[in-house]
């Protein structure tokens, strides 16, 4: 394995522990292999709880993951970094981003709103006609959640025993008016944050406020297999698109 450098640019916390988790539970706790370090822009505050950093330069992949703050600034902070970052020897830059604003709710044709897939390309589209004209565009490559990281948790629903250890298969189906396991929740749930903490509502149990521990502890409910479940299950497409890219020619 070639030794390779890849910066990631996320835009909250939520996204930042997810892919720290995935990268470190896919490369098996191994820090000659794997090596990332966590940052954040400044006026955040960086997660402590979880690995905020593990191996080194060193490793054979070393990664920056950084929050940025919001979702409007990933893109912004990637036309501003990239051009440094080659020069430091990044062969990879990506971007990710929720689908899910309240931009996006204001355009919404519908109501209740609901996953817009014409919209949904009209952002992608936008969005890589920008990164288009960087002169390292061939190494940029940007992903959207659909609509939100919390997607692919609800895809993963063992991860909501991280919540509330009565979150089972069985308590979702009997409580949940918005998540339904059999189908594939970035085609149907338009605002998973807001479905997980309806579950915890209409069961009187844990409301899900995307607080860090929260992410956290839905992330160790979760091992390599689970991840790799998801990949290749059809399911949450946007996760595998994402999840190879990561991992592509390691």
């Amino acid at each position: 394995m070639n030794k390779k450098k890849i910066a990631i640019f996320v835009e909250g916390q939520t996204e930042l522990i997810f892919v720290s988790d995935f990268l470190i539970k896919w490369y098996k706790y191994n820090p000659e292999i794997i090596g990332f370090n966590c940052l954040a822009s400044q006026g955040t505050k960086l997660f402590q709880g979880g690995y905020s950093s593990f191996g080194n330069e060193n490793s054979e992949l070393y990664y920056i993951i950084q929050n940025v703050g919001n979702d409007e600034s990933v893109i912004s902070k990637i036309l501003e970094e990239t051009t440094h970052l080659v020069s430091k020897g990044y062969e990879l830059i990506l971007g990710l981003r929720d689908m899910y604003s309240k931009k996006y709710v204001q355009k919404t044709r519908t109501f209740p709103p609901q996953i817009d897939n014409t919209l949904n390309k009209l952002y992608i589209d936008s969005i890589h006609q920008v990164l288009s004209l960087h002169p390292a565009a061939s190494i940029i490559s940007i992903h959207h959640a659909i609509m939100e990281v919390e997607t692919w948790f609800i895809g993963m629903p063992k991860s909501l025993l991280g919540l509330d250890k009565r979150f089972t298969p069985e308590f979702i189906h009997q409580h949940s008016t918005k998540i339904d396991l059999d189908t594939d929740p970035e085609k149907t749930i338009f605002h998973p944050a807001a479905a997980i903490a309806d579950l915890g509502k209409a069961a009187q149990a844990h409301i899900y406020d995307k607080h860090d521990y929260e992410i956290q502890n839905m992330c160790n409910q979760l091992s390599r297999e689970d991840y790799a479940t998801l990949m290749s299950s059809g399911k949450c497409e946007t996760f595998a698109s994402f999840a190879q890219k990561l991992i592509a020619d390691n």
